[in-house]
């Protein structure tokens, strides 16, 4: 049970980085920048 617990914690941890990372930070200085 410890393992599910690790594995979806890294799982949401991964999303949540992505979605920040790629969607409110990349996008905006992305096209920011570009445009």
């Amino acid at each position: 049970m410890d393992a599910t617990a690790v594995i979806w914690t890294i799982v949401i941890a991964a999303i949540a980085l992505v979605s920040l990372s790629a969607g409110g930070w990349g996008r905006s200085r992305s096209r920011r920048r570009r445009r």
